[in-house]
C-alpha cells in the first residue's frame, strides 16, 4: 500500500476524510508523524487509537521523535467549532477482553492507549481533523512492520519474515516450543539490528511487539479447537455454540446532574445496581451478512442500533463455547445447567490461581448469556500429540467475583459497572473538549495519566 500523506498545510477535512476512507479496506492503520513538517523533539510514543471502520491506529514516532505545535492547534480550535455533541455520539463499545483493563483490574496492557482507541472509535471525522492539526499521515500496520523489517537489514529481515509466515499459518496446530524458538530468534536478530544501528531501540521494540502479538494470536486461534476437543474428552461434555454468535450488553445513560441555586452543576446520585439491571442484551448470529469488517466492536449493527439514544456504552464478545453441567437445585432436583467455556492458550505454564482479569472476562460472558457458571480451560500444546489442559470453574456467586459478606453487592455492580461508567465519561469528555484532547495527545505519559486519573482514580 502506498503511504498517502494525510495532511499538508492546505489539506481540508474533506480531503482527509477521503484519504482515511481509502484505507478502510486495509482494516488496521497506524498514524505516523510527517517528519519533514515538524520540529524534532525527544519523547515517547503517543499511544494508540481506535477508529470504528479503520481498526487499531497507533500514534507513535516511527523514524524519529517529533511533536506538533500546540499553540497553532489551539489557535485553529478557537477559530472554529468542532465540539462533538454528546447527542450525536454513537454508543461506545468495549470488547469483553478489555473490560478488566479499562477498570484497572488487569496486570498488563496500556490504559492510555486503550483510552485513545475508545476516543476515536466510530469517530472518523474527528480522527481526520486531529490528524490534520497534528500533521500526520496514515500507513497500514502491516506496512509499518514491513518497513521496519526492511530497515533491519537482510539477515534480520529473513528471520523476521519467517516468524511472520509462521504466525499467518492457520492450517496446522501451533506448538508452544516452536513459538518460543521463533520469538528467541526474533529477539536475537533485533538485538543485532539495534547494535548495528539499523534500528533504533524503540523501533526494535515495536517490531518485537508486533510480531509477538501475531504469534500469540496465531497460537490461540490455531489451538482453540484442539483445546475444546481435549476438554470434551476430559469432561465427557459436548461443547456447542462455538464462536457462533456476537453478544452485546448495552447500558443506559446515567441520570443527568441537577443545577444548584447558584447555577452550578451537581452530580446526580447514581444507583449502579439499577443501571446494571437495566442493561439490554442483544444476540446477533455470526453468519448474518456484515456491512462492515467483522470486529466485535464494529460488526453487524444497524445505524439505529449504533446511535441508540438510550445506550451509553456496550460490551461485546463472542464465547468459545457452551456446555451443560449436571447440578442440583435449591429444591434438591438434578438439572442440566448451561456453562460458558472459555479457552486460554498459555505460552509457558498454567496460571494457578487464575488471574483476576480472566475471572472478569468470563464473568462478562456469563452476564451476556445469563448463566451463573463458567469453565476456563487453560491449554498448553507443547511436544505431545494432544494438548494439556487444566479446567477451572468460575461462578458469579463465588470469590473473587463475589465480594466479602461485609460488602453489599458483588464485583460486577460495586466495582466493574461504576468504573465502566467513569471510563466512558472520560472518553466523552475527551471527544467533546478539543483543547483537552490535543493537550492529552501532546503530553508525556505522566501528563496523560494525570488527565485520565482526574476522572478515573482507579487507573
Amino acid at each position: 500500500m502506498t503511504l498517502y500523506p494525510l495532511c499538508s498545510t492546505t489539506a481540508s477535512s474533506c480531503d482527509l476524510a477521503a484519504c482515511v476512507r481509502s484505507y478502510t479496506s486495509s482494516g488496521k492503520l497506524s498514524i505516523v508523524v510527517e517528519s519533514e513538517l515538524l520540529p524534532p523533539r525527544k519523547g515517547a510514543r503517543i499511544g494508540s487509537v481506535w477508529s470504528h471502520r479503520l481498526g487499531p491506529i497507533r500514534w507513535w514516532k516511527l523514524l524519529a521523535h517529533y511533536h506538533f505545535n500546540l499553540s497553532v492547534a489551539i489557535s485553529s480550535v478557537k477559530n472554529r467549532d468542532q465540539t462533538v455533541k454528546l447527542s450525536e455520539m454513537v454508543v461506545l463499545r468495549f470488547s469483553a477482553s478489555k473490560v478488566a483493563l479499562v477498570t484497572g483490574l488487569h496486570d498488563f496492557g496500556d490504559v492510555v492507549e486503550e483510552l485513545l482507541e475508545c476516543v476515536y472509535q466510530n469517530q472518523e471525522e474527528l480522527l481526520a481533523s486531529d490528524a490534520a492539526q497534528l500533521q500526520l499521515r496514515l500507513v497500514s500496520k502491516d506496512e509499518e512492520l514491513e518497513l521496519l523489517m526492511r530497515k533491519s537489514g537482510a539477515a534480520a529481515a529473513l528471520q523476521l519474515r519467517a516468524a511472520l509466515r509462521w504466525a499467518q499459518d492457520r492450517s496446522t496446530p501451533a506448538r508452544v516450543g516452536a513459538a518460543q524458538r521463533l520469538l528467541a530468534g526474533v529477539d536475537k536478530r533485533l538485538a543485532e539490528a539495534h547494535k548495528g544501528k539499523k534500528l533504533a531501540s524503540e523501533e526494535a521494540q515495536e517490531v518485537r511487539k508486533l510480531l509477538a502479538e501475531k504469534i500469540h494470536t496465531s497460537v490461540g486461534t490455531r489451538n482453540e479447537t484442539l483445546a475444546l476437543q481435549a476438554y470434551e474428552r476430559q469432561t465427557g461434555s459436548k461443547v456447542r455454540l462455538t464462536n457462533e454468535h456476537f453478544y452485546f450488553l448495552t447500558f443506559p445513560s446515567p441520570p443527568a446532574g441537577t443545577k444548584s441555586a447558584e447555577g452550578a452543576e451537581e452530580e446526580a446520585c447514581v444507583d449502579y445496581s439499577l443501571l446494571a439491571a437495566q442493561s439490554r442484551r442483544t444476540v446477533i448470529h455470526k453468519r448474518r451478512k456484515a456491512k462492515r469488517p467483522s470486529e466485535c466492536t464494529t460488526a453487524y449493527l444497524t445505524k439505529k442500533e449504533e446511535r441508540s439514544p438510550d445506550g451509553y456504552f456496550s460490551i461485546c464478545g463472542m464465547v468459545d463455547g457452551v456446555t451443560d453441567a449436571l447440578t442440583i437445585s435449591a429444591d434438591d432436583e438434578w438439572e442440566l445447567t448451561p456453562v460458558v467455556v472459555e479457552v486460554k492458550n498459555r505460552m509457558r505454564a498454567f496460571r494457578n490461581p487464575l488471574p483476576l482479569y480472566d475471572h472478569i472476562q468470563l464473568a462478562v460472558y456469563m452476564k451476556m448469556l445469563e448463566v451463573e457458571h463458567g469453565e476456563l480451560v487453560q491449554c498448553i500444546h507443547s511436544t505431545t500429540s494432544h494438548p494439556t489442559i487444566q479446567v477451572s470453574r468460575v461462578s458469579l456467586g463465588v470469590a473473587p467475583l463475589c465480594l466479602p459478606a461485609s460488602v453489599k453487592g458483588d464485583l460486577w455492580t460495586e466495582v466493574i459497572i461504576p468504573r465502566l461508567y467513569a471510563f466512558t465519561a472520560t472518553v466523552h469528555k475527551l471527544r467533546s473538549e478539543e483543547l483537552l484532547r490535543l493537550a492529552f495527545l501532546n503530553g508525556n505519559r505522566e501528563e496523560r495519566l494525570a488527565i485520565v486519573r482526574a476522572t478515573c482514580n482507579f487507573l
